[in-house]
């Protein structure tokens, strides 16, 4: 090691050796030391960011808004922060704060997003017109247009071909939300669950007074009960849960073959047959498939 010459320098071959080996064992302590420091941080920064995410899809439930991807780890923090701080103003402006973040950019975004992938392509002319109604507050166009389109998606990313039932689609977005193993997606899908179960597919009675929940009743909007919808945040609401729940359809494979595919994948298209949905590729090599070798690239097992 010529770098330490100079702390060898006068000593025999023993010492000189002895004095490399404490150095070299040194440095590799050292090193041990800055990966374990850093490893303790990582793991209070996530164990805050898990503590956070917590109270941020509290306030979620509380006011029916869908957590999003796109809200990033700053802003999920500073409506943490609020929760604790300052709920009351927090349950104030939760709303603004949602449509601020989520502006005219953002919702081009959320269409971008969209329109890359082909299996929502005949939705497309749909869901650009109710971003720019929504953008124009035209609301109560915008509403129940995306709400008929999440059942659409539900179905179509199911494949279903068949004649169905309402406790079907329920289940179906359950099994949606099911849980991955990681952190912030179980506690953001748990979120949306309950807001879908509790508000989204809520009943109700026409001819009476429908209950006002936080998200609106799909039912009592598309069946024409409940009329005072016309808001920007329901429409945002709707646009988000719609948002959500396309991101879930990743992988899919038909129940008794043993290939998964992405949801354009032209092979899956033309396949009859009952869908499994995986929402992330872990879920889909856990449960033995493998990836096709048209669309994920994979090698085909004999």
């Amino acid at each position: 090691m010529e770098g330490m010459n100079f702390l060898t320098a006068g000593y025999t071959k023993d010492i000189q050796k002895w004095i490399e080996e404490e150095t070299v064992k040194w440095w590799e302590n050292l090193k041990k030391y800055n990966e374990e420091i850093n490893n303790e941080l990582k793991e209070k920064w996530l164990n805050k960011l898990h503590i956070n995410a917590e109270k941020f899809v509290q306030s979620c439930q509380k006011s029916g808004w869908i957590p999003n991807k796109n809200i990033n780890i700053k802003q999920l923090n500073v409506i943490a922060r609020l929760s604790d701080e300052n709920p009351e103003f927090l349950e104030t402006h939760i709303d603004e704060i949602f449509l601020t973040i989520f502006d005219e950019a953002a919702l081009h975004d959320l269409l971008d997003e969209w329109s890359e992938k082909q299996w929502l392509k005949s939705r497309l002319p749909i869901l650009k017109e109710v971003i720019e109604s929504h953008l124009k507050g035209m609301y109560f166009t915008s509403v129940p247009a995306m709400l008929a389109q999440i059942e659409g998606i539900v179905y179509e990313g199911y494949g279903v071909h068949v004649e169905t039932n309402f406790k079907k689609y329920e289940k179906k977005i359950k099994a949606l939300l099911q849980e991955t193993g990681r952190c912030i997606d179980d506690v953001f899908n748990l979120c949306t669950g309950e807001i879908i179960c509790s508000m989204f597919l809520a009943g109700f009675y026409y001819f009476g007074q429908p209950i006002k929940f936080p998200f609106v009743s799909r039912h009592a909007v598309l069946h024409g009960s409940y009329t005072e919808y016309g808001t920007a945040a329901d429409s945002l609401k709707c646009i988000l849960l719609f948002d959500y729940l396309q991101a879930q359809f990743k992988y899919a494979s038909i129940k008794d073959n043993n290939y998964y595919h992405n949801m354009d994948c032209p092979i899956l298209k033309n396949t009859n047959g009952i869908r499994i949905i995986y929402p992330t590729l872990q879920l889909a090599n856990d449960d033995g498939k493998t990836p096709c070798p048209t669309c994920v690239g994979g090698v085909a097992k004999n």
